[in-house]
């Protein structure tokens, strides 16, 4: 298993697309935080209608990408995607997603998307170079009785 450099994921929401969200995450290694101390925050509450609010991101361009996705393969019937920029959210690294409700679904393709969403958005970031360490350099490994 690779070891990605934003592994720390909020989960806020207690809709089953936010429990289904919970488990994949773990299940794929992902840490699931309380504090602040996340790379990624996602909430995930029942509404009306299927609809996205966040900023312009490349999380945001995922996340719609793979609900798009999952829209095709499945049909579910929701129409079109609300994406929400104005007012709401305004952390690039955090998004609102909110599925209609008593949809079960709909709300486990949108717990899938998001998923592929995080998989993808976490692989492309660079993780951190240590100071004073080369990144090609290969550690010296001896043995405890070596004399030297």
């Amino acid at each position: 298993m690779s070891v990605r450099f934003i592994h720390r994921i909020r989960v806020e929401g207690t809709c089953p697309a936010a429990d289904w969200l919970r488990l994949y995450l773990h299940r794929c290694g992902y840490t699931l935080v309380v504090d602040n101390s996340y790379g990624f925050m996602l909430t995930v509450e029942e509404g009306s209608d299927l609809s996205l609010d966040s900023v312009d991101s490349d999380l945001e361009r995922k996340i719609l990408e793979h609900l798009q996705e999952q829209e095709e393969k499945r049909h579910w019937g929701c129409g079109a995607i609300r994406l929400i920029r104005a007012g709401g959210n305004q952390d690039p690294m955090q998004a609102v997603v909110t599925v209609p409700a008593l949809n079960l679904v709909v709300q486990e393709g949108v717990a899938t998307a998001v998923l592929h969403a995080i998989l993808q958005a976490s692989e492309q970031v660079d993780p951190p170079v240590k100071a004073g360490v080369l990144a090609d350099s290969v550690p010296v490994r001896r043995f405890w009785w070596w004399p030297w």
